[in-house]
């Protein structure tokens, strides 16, 4: 089965795409504090005027059960394919992660234990979903009371 085609929302203005998800309960690991205000207040900033003061339609946000695997893939998907060459997409994820040595990969957890390899993301998804575009990406994982940070910045400079 086919995904059904996304339109693109064309416009001369510059238009901001975002998909945040903040994953503090988790069905077999411990419950994190904060990630889900964080994902909570990067939402309300984005709404601000400070913050471009963007339309619902330009925003998903999802938070705990919301935060699953296809849901966050999904949600990608519907967002970022809406937006036209002039616009950036932003992707915001805090929640559980890991680095696993073995692959030698960082990845993120959904609060369905499902996982999703950062390099996923930014090739299969990202890249694939948003590759004319300005994009940032900012993960932010815990892992036994370790914290990584990932910023991915691609942002065109038009003269």
């Amino acid at each position: 089965m086919g995904s059904v085609p996304v339109p693109i929302d064309r416009s001369p203005d510059v238009k901001i795409w975002a998909v945040i998800v903040g994953a503090a309960r988790y069905t077999h690991m411990p419950s994190l504090r904060y990630t889900d205000d964080d994902a909570y207040q990067v939402f309300a900033f984005l709404k601000s005027p400070e913050g471009g003061a963007l339309p619902d339609g330009q925003l998903r946000l999802l938070i705990d059960e919301d935060a699953t695997r296809e849901n966050v893939l999904a949600a990608m998907r519907t967002t970022f394919l809406r937006a036209d060459e002039n616009d950036v997409v932003l992707f915001y994820f805090s929640g559980h992660g890991y680095y696993d040595p073995t692959e030698e990969k960082s990845k993120i957890l959904f609060e369905d234990d499902t996982e999703l390899t950062m390099q996923d993301i930014l090739i299969r998804y990202f890249y694939k979903i948003a590759p004319k575009n300005q994009y940032l990406l900012h993960v932010t994982m815990f892992h036994r009371k370790a914290l990584y940070l990932y910023r991915i910045y691609h942002l065109r400079i038009v003269a």
